[in-house]
């Protein structure tokens, strides 16, 4: 065999090695290509759902976050009518004129008042007390014994039980 057949047939195997190396890896590439493709289109969709999500809690914390100004404002408005209703009843009593005062003053006594008892009067109001206890008779003190009793009767009749 001559030599430059010899160099022609390896350069022909060469070739076609070469090209079938050549063409596997477009082949690869390709697929490589696609596959990296998808991905990005997967972690974009990705991306979007995640920040859709987070947009949507952030709106629904928005929402809850409102509500819940608005049920503080109604309780607040809620406790001010409240106390201007327990403060017009402190006027009203502490304005009652001294005969009704005095009738008041007579009626705790006679109710609580025990043999060696001390009366003081202060406040619109009685202490009566002795070595062992103090029972505070004041005007704020029944006052506020009598809002934490009737309270709820009130909110029912102001609000209607809400």
């Amino acid at each position: 065999m001559n030599e430059q057949y010899i160099i022609d047939r390896i350069l022909k195997d060469a070739k076609v090695e070469a090209d079938a190396k050549i063409s596997s890896a477009k082949k690869t590439a390709a697929a490589t290509l696609k596959t990296a493709k998808e991905e990005i289109e997967l972690a974009n969709e990705t991306e979007f759902i995640t920040a859709k999500n987070a947009a949507e809690r952030e709106a629904e914390l928005g929402d809850l976050t409102a509500k819940t100004e608005e049920i503080k404002n109604i309780l607040v408005a809620k406790h001010k009518i409240l106390d201007d209703v327990f403060t017009a009843v402190r006027s009203e009593l502490v304005n009652m004129n001294a005969n009704d005062r005095k009738n008041l003053i007579d009626s705790l006594i006679k109710r609580y008042k025990k043999s060696g008892d001390q009366v003081t009067e202060q406040n619109g109001g009685i202490i009566i007390s002795n070595n062992t206890y103090e029972l505070r008779l004041t005007l704020d003190d029944l006052l506020n014994e009598l809002r934490n009793e009737i309270e709820p009767e009130v909110v029912k009749i102001l609000f209607g039980g809400q």
